[in-house]
């Protein structure tokens, strides 16, 4: 018996093609590591600052992190190295190696690090992306339109509670909400289905109560970001402690938010139609 569960937490955990508890646990644990890395070695060694700017370059490696998901997505590739976690370690590698390399030119041509890292992040995810077939436009205009939607009531709502909806966290619950925006239409109307195990969980127990919309229970996306958003910003906040570092915890959300959010509504936009 022991040997049969070792032999399932191993298949799980190396299990690429699907998400199930022990790989979510096993990336996640992976993902935590480089993020503490990448602050500890890199934000305060160097003493960059997380501001608009920083957040501005590290969503160019998001979209990257996307357009190289995408070759898969397309069928260009059927290499493992172009699905999670691989992509993610390309990804990885490729922004810290830019980073470290816009640093070191910030210091001798006096040019700002986030320039260089950005725009090296949008030409390699640009060329990447010129790779896939972009024709299903009207599905990523529903896309845009459901998550600008979002954003007009997230606008409303900051007059209702402005000390906790800044624009930082505004963001933030944007970029979260771009992927709830991709999760919905695509499971919706286009076929998709939810990957990872407590957004698949959550919409199959709506689903089995009825509480459905348009015949699926994928809006649970939305009300699943919030209830676990808020709080968590809610936290960041109130607890004490060195706002670059709070920053820093709201920029690793957005990224994280915005890479998984602009693969839903792409997805859509490669679809032939």
């Amino acid at each position: 018996m022991v040997n049969n569960l070792l032999d399932y937490i191993i298949r799980s955990a190396t299990d690429v093609e699907t998400y199930n508890p022990i790989n979510t646990l096993l990336f996640g644990l992976v993902f935590a590591v480089g993020v503490l890395f990448v602050y500890v070695y890199i934000i305060n060694r160097f003493g960059l600052k997380i501001d608009g700017r920083f957040l501005f370059a590290a969503s160019m490696w998001a979209f990257f992190a996307m357009s190289i998901r995408l070759l898969y997505d397309t069928g260009f590739t059927k290499s493992v190295l172009f699905i999670t976690p691989y992509v993610t370690v390309i990804d990885f590698s490729l922004a810290i190696s830019l980073l470290f390399l816009s640093i070191y030119i910030q210091r001798k041509k006096k040019i700002d690090y986030w320039k260089t890292w950005g725009v090296s992040g949008a030409i390699l995810g640009i060329l990447m992306l010129s790779l896939s077939n972009l024709s299903n436009w009207g599905g990523f205009g529903f896309v845009v339109v459901l998550w600008a939607a979002s954003l007009l009531v997230m606008i409303g709502a900051r007059k209702l509670f402005p000390n906790f909806l800044t624009w930082w966290n505004i963001g933030v619950l944007e970029a979260q909400l771009m992927d709830a925006a991709g999760s919905f239409a695509g499971i919706t109307f286009f076929g998709f289905s939810e990957e990872h195990v407590l957004g698949g969980a959550a919409i199959k127990y709506a689903e089995s109560i009825g509480l459905t919309l348009f015949g699926s229970g994928a809006w649970v996306m939305y009300l699943l970001k919030l209830v676990v958003l808020v709080p968590v910003l809610y936290y960041i906040d109130r607890y004490p402690g060195d706002l670059n570092e709070k920053k820093y915890i709201k920029a690793v959300i957005f990224v994280l938010g915005l890479a998984i959010g602009l693969r839903n509504g792409f997805n859509i936009l490669i679809l032939r139609t």
